[in-house]
């Protein structure tokens, strides 16, 4: 299991992830993005990640910056994740892609009161381009 430490995940709903069965390789918390507790520019930011690695990794990705995660050690194995920041989350997608490894939703709460992001919007961009960019010459 994956968790972000910034309070816009609820451990209590770690059961949701184990009860999901293991149908599938990766289970990613997804919260709704449309609901008025995220703000308008994160909206936008992850839709707009979601969109381009849903693209690269060939399966409809809804939440891509959710840190939520659940993935057996046996796709740990497989994946070769050299980002340390905040790409992390979207090299992992594209790695899943790539090796053709099944990514499930399981529905999560939307939190974002009382949290706060620690997202550099100009470094993380960069990193994200970046990481597009190795994902395109590979």
């Amino acid at each position: 299991m994956t968790i972000d430490a910034d309070l816009q995940h609820l451990p209590e709903e770690i059961p949701l992830f184990i009860d999901s069965g293991w149908k599938a390789d990766i289970y990613m918390g997804t919260r709704d993005l449309r609901s008025a507790d995220m703000p308008i520019h994160r909206r936008l930011t992850n839709y707009l990640t979601s969109l381009i690695i849903s693209i690269f990794s060939r399966q409809r990705i809804r939440d891509s910056q959710s840190g939520y995660r659940m993935l057996s050690t046996d796709v740990l194995r497989k994946l070769k994740i050299r980002s340390l920041k905040y790409d992390f989350e979207s090299e992992l997608l594209f790695q899943a892609g790539m090796l053709d490894i099944n990514v499930a939703e399981v529905r999560i709460s939307t939190v974002y009161e009382g949290s706060h992001s620690y997202i550099n919007p100009l470094v993380d961009t960069l990193r994200f381009i970046k990481l597009i960019w190795r994902r395109i010459v590979l």
